[in-house]
């Protein structure tokens, strides 16, 4: 069965064929709205007090199979020119794709004559030339189009066609999660070992504020990465990153947003560990400007780097046809805790060690608050990110605090327990990635499936969603929450003896600590996926783009509480023992 893709009035219309299918259908719809998706190909509608109602005519283009200049014929008797004489449009049965392009001038010899067909089919499909994909490497052009632009993938880049929502099977899910998964667990290991090993340093043990800013610069770089690779993820599922033009556009726009937003979130996260110092010890000049310097400094090079690498793997997933959704964030993620925990250990403590000299941190400090009207003005000047640089503060803003929420646990939970700094990377990393591929993936889905946030959700759920129904519905949501469940244990099985293995068999990772840690990342990563569920569709309802809302949110509540299942199961540990 043919199924019809999307309509726009005027505007081409795309139709999917069945390799074993020689017809296409072109269903006409009498339409005030700018879109509607996926009818059945069976009926025509017509929007009649906002409802959708059977209409006609159906004009039903056949492709031929003989000679490369033969012509589509029309089974209606609608009276189809013959357009393509003169170029090999026609393709044989298996061609994939036939779109129909608005021509420049209305006076083409190859377009449909609007008087020949009904005048709902002239409405809906306008006057333009019927082309195949398996006939554009005989094409030299199409009203102006070019051959080189007229790939599978540069078709969605056409003024009004969307590529749709398409289900992925269980295996391609599987593989493209599961292996970055693992890379993005070797990160937050890694992670774990530098936290255990840099919390004997001198300047961690002097100034103690500085793991108020782990799990905060974590979290922002998490935040900010995850956000930006959502993002360019579903432009890229959209088709807006086709050209080369496109492309810069949205990397070097993008680059300078994450830069202004890195260098505020560490300025902000510097003040509040500042004003923790000052609460317990008072105020310390050389370390509120050690914080403030390190912090900065943190942020900003490790957005600068995890951002160019998660640009990078969104381009080159699109480009070899892998899901960016499923991919980018948890590669983004797989040195991103390691890179962070590492410009920060080491900053810290090559400013430490110059303590009373004020000057280095006094300039790193001037440095990055001169360069945020230049990221603001950059931002502002990309039309991709302008809108994010407007609205996308806010989540990122209540994501910092309750990030830094989450540094007090931290820092109470290290001197309370030994072996916890190594695992708190590795439970709020796994939970962090699993729970962003999710929201990514509704993201896109409603970004697909439904003209902009404000609209009914496609798939017609409520709000609050029941949590039978987001684990175990038949929606695609649940079947890719079932998918990441399964990750979680075998995750953190590798992960623990992963390091156990490192460390020599020096963990807290006993037969009686392993059930209790397992059952407490289990209980946070079900949490975490069913709170996407319905995050997501509360903030599409408030017209609020989860691309930059929902992952900063997740990843923070997914620190929080993995820091407090941690404690929850240290306790619980040293209760039983």
């Amino acid at each position: 069965m043919a199924r019809l893709l999307g309509i726009r009035r005027l505007e081409p219309v795309v139709v999917d064929l069945n390799p074993s299918e020689s017809t296409a259908n072109l269903t006409s719809f009498n339409q005030d709205q700018d879109y509607f998706q996926n009818p059945t190909f069976e009926d025509d509608y017509q929007a009649e007090d906002n409802e959708w109602r059977k209409s006609s005519p159906t004009v039903s283009i056949s492709l031929q199979t003989t000679a490369d200049n033969s012509s589509p014929t029309n089974n209606n008797n609608n009276g189809i020119s013959d357009q393509n004489q003169t170029k090999k449009t026609l393709a044989p049965t298996d061609s994939g794709i036939i779109i129909c392009i608005p021509p420049k001038s209305t006076e083409d010899s190859s377009s449909i004559s609007r008087k020949s067909l009904d005048s709902g089919v002239g409405d809906a499909v306008g006057r333009g030339s019927i082309i195949s994909i398996g006939s554009i490497k005989s094409l030299q052009s199409v009203n102006g189009w070019s051959r080189s632009r007229l790939s599978r993938n540069s078709l969605r880049s056409i003024k009004g066609i969307r590529e749709p929502y398409q289900e992925e099977t269980l295996l391609a899910i599987c593989v493209q999660v599961f292996i970055p998964f693992l890379i993005a667990g070797m990160g937050t290991c890694g992670a774990g070992i530098v936290l255990d090993y840099v919390e004997g340093w001198t300047v961690f043990k002097n100034v103690t504020e500085l793991f108020i800013l782990v799990p905060t610069l974590l979290g922002l770089k998490g935040n900010l990465e995850m956000t930006l690779a959502s993002r360019v993820s579903t432009q890229a599922n959209l088709g807006h990153l086709d050209s080369l033009k496109q492309k810069w556009q949205m990397c070097w726009g993008n680059m300078a947003l994450i830069q202004c937003q890195a260098t505020v979130m560490g300025f902000l996260a510097a003040a509040f560990a500042t004003s923790m110092s000052i609460a317990n010890n008072g105020f310390n000049l050389s370390n509120a400007l050690l914080l403030c310097a390190s912090s900065l400094f943190t942020a900003v090079l490790a957005s600068l780097i995890l951002g160019s690498i998660t640009l990078a793997v969104v381009i080159l997933s699109h480009k070899f046809n892998i899901n960016p959704d499923n991919v980018a964030t948890p590669i983004a993620a797989s040195l991103g805790d390691v890179t962070t925990l590492g410009i920060l250990a080491a900053i810290s403590s090559y400013l430490y060690k110059m303590k009373e000299n004020y000057i280095p941190s006094s300039i790193i400090i001037g440095i990055f608050i001169v360069l945020i009207p230049v990221w603001i003005y950059l931002s502002y000047k990309n039309l991709f990110v302008r809108q994010v640089l407007y609205s996308g503060w806010v989540p990122v803003i209540m994501a910092l605090i309750i990030t830094s929420a989450g540094g007090y646990i931290l820092e109470f939970s290290v001197s309370q327990f030994k072996g916890f700094a190594i695992f708190q990377p590795v439970i709020n990393g796994v939970a962090g990635n699993l729970v962003a591929v999710q929201a990514s993936r509704i993201s896109t889905y409603f970004h697909q499936m439904s003209e902009k946030p404000g609209t009914r959700p496609p798939d017609g759920s409520p709000i609050c969603i029941s949590p039978l129904y987001a684990f175990f519905g038949k929606c695609v949501h649940a079947r890719t929450a079932r998918i990441l469940m399964l990750m979680v244990i075998p995750g953190h099985l590798l992960f623990g003896y992963g390091i156990t293995l490192i460390k020599g068999g020096n963990t807290v990772l006993t037969p009686t600590f392993l059930p209790i840690y397992l059952i407490s990342a289990f209980i946070q990563i079900a949490l975490l996926l069913y709170i996407a569920q319905c995050l997501i569709q509360i903030l599409w309802r408030l017209k609020v783009d989860p691309d930059n809302s929902a992952i900063p949110l997740l990843t923070a509540l997914g620190d929080l509480s993995g820091m407090t299942c941690l404690t929850i199961a240290f306790y619980i540990h040293r209760a039983v023992i």
